[in-house]
């Protein structure tokens, strides 16, 4: 008796493979880098935004020998002031 595979029956199998892979890493290790990045900046965007201009800061930026100010804002500064505590 021989099992033959077809080429579509080995992709599926793949694919079933990494998923489970995949779950099985998400419950060691919880979210992933760039879920925990979209959580944070869901958080964002429900902030109010005279806050986010009253945390911006302008920037020198130098482009083709014209200096000009740009205005910034760092969104991870609360994560990192909770991290040196």
């Amino acid at each position: 008796m021989s099992l033959t595979l077809t080429k579509d029956a080995i992709k599926q199998r793949q694919k079933l493979n990494v998923q489970e892979t995949d779950l099985r890493i998400r419950r060691q290790e919880g979210l992933t880098l760039g879920e925990k990045i979209e959580a944070y900046l869901e958080k964002k965007v429900k902030k109010n935004a005279s806050s986010l201009i009253t945390d911006s800061f302008y920037n020198t930026e130098i482009e083709n020998g014209i200096s000009f100010y740009v205005r910034r804002t760092n969104v991870m500064k609360e994560g990192a002031l909770n991290k040196k505590e």
